[in-house]
């Protein structure tokens, strides 16, 4: 059993029976518990805190927050899904175990898959509208055009990470 609701720390992660928890981001006192049996689950919520992304071993799970939750779609990927991230407009983009990086729209309808890591894909975040940046378990970091479904040239600005630090 956990501490007592007084002894809380809102930096744990793991509700006392072992399910995800995430915070709401706008109201500290508010958190999700997620009844996933994938202990892989990676959930993220969208910056304005009405939409939760799922990923897990199978796939994606997106969700619509509020008094009435409800699943607004799901989508099985091969590989699973490693993380998510909300960008610009509502888009999803998607770190996939079969080492796919995948755009979403608010539908679900994937509008880029982009490949090139030499494995899983760690983690993605979005850099710009129509730019991605993802990690690999290679080790590689990489910047992806995603409406071209390609990665950019960056004249004069090498893409690097180091320490955990990405420099454009």
């Amino acid at each position: 059993m956990g501490p007592p609701p007084d002894e809380a720390r809102p930096e744990d992660d793991v509700g006392d029976i072992g399910f995800p928890i995430e915070l709401h981001p706008r109201d500290p006192d508010t958190a999700w518990l997620l009844p996933l049996d994938a202990p892989d689950a990676c959930p993220r919520t969208s910056p304005d805190g009405r939409r939760l992304g799922v990923g897990t071993g199978q796939g994606l799970v997106v969700l619509a927050l509020g008094p009435e939750p409800r699943v607004e779609f799901s989508k099985a990927f091969d590989g699973g899904v490693n993380g998510v991230a909300f960008g610009p407009g509502g888009l999803i983009a998607t770190a996939g175990g079969d080492g796919s990086v995948r755009v979403l729209s608010t539908t679900g309808d994937v509008l880029s898959r982009m490949t090139g890591h030499e494995g899983p894909v760690a983690d993605v975040t979005f850099l710009s509208r129509d730019r991605v940046v993802s990690t690999g378990v290679d080790g590689s970091t990489r910047a992806w055009a995603w409406a071209e479904g390609r990665e950019p040239h960056l004249p004069g600005a090498p893409l690097a990470a180091v320490g955990g630090v990405l420099f454009i």
